[in-house]
């Protein structure tokens, strides 16, 4: 019995220990994680509906507004100013969009926003972004009821004339790859911002 006791004893040190240590890591990535989320500026294109013909048009959209105007956001050097530089362009941005809807034949009308938003973990090409809210350019096709398309506009990875970096991707580099350990701080990560997202917003 008495064995036992001590077996238990020490059992609940080590778990304790490990715990500890556990936590301690996961405390400094999500420092990491939230120092992701104040340095990336978003691109967010909502499609009207879900039709095979409006997605298709969401990324005839976006495919115009890169290839136009992404070289304004090349030269931003911080997070806030590739988002005033959002803000300023939003109506160049807007008539790029309804070019293009109405080149195809659509009516739609296109809104626009800098806005902060939640996102769950989502992965561009090799990087992940944590969960949590971000800022984004959002623009909206119709009345946004169909799938959106995302990329990151600081640092200026998904720009065509942007040729990824060491530089452009060193921010993002806690949550690269996909490590099981990762792979579990990034869930409880979402678990948490879902939470916070519920009862704070």
């Amino acid at each position: 019995m008495k064995k036992s006791k001590e077996f238990l004893f020490k059992s609940s040190l080590i778990f304790a220990l490990i715990f500890s240590i556990f936590l301690s890591s996961f405390s400094a990535f999500a420092r990491d994680c939230e120092e992701i989320r104040q340095n990336t500026l978003r691109l967010h294109i909502l499609a009207a509906s879900d039709s095979e013909e409006d997605q298709n048009l969401k990324l005839m959209v976006r495919d115009k507004i890169l290839e136009e105007s992404g070289e304004l956001f090349l030269s931003a050097k911080s997070s806030e100013e590739c988002k005033k530089i959002a803000e300023e362009n939003m109506e160049r941005f807007l008539s790029l969009a309804r070019n293009v809807i109405e080149e195809n034949g659509y009516d739609y009308k296109a809104s626009g926003e800098v806005v902060e938003m939640f996102f769950s973990n989502r992965t561009y090409d090799d990087v992940t972004l944590p969960a949590g809210r971000y800022t984004a350019l959002r623009i909206i096709i119709g009345e946004g009821k169909g799938k959106n398309w995302w990329c990151v506009l600081f640092p200026p990875l998904c720009i065509p004339s942007c040729t990824k970096t060491e530089e452009s991707t060193e921010l993002l580099s806690p949550v690269t790859g996909g490590d099981a350990e990762i792979q579990v701080k990034l869930w409880i990560v979402e678990v948490f911002e879902r939470i916070k997202e519920i009862f704070i917003g």
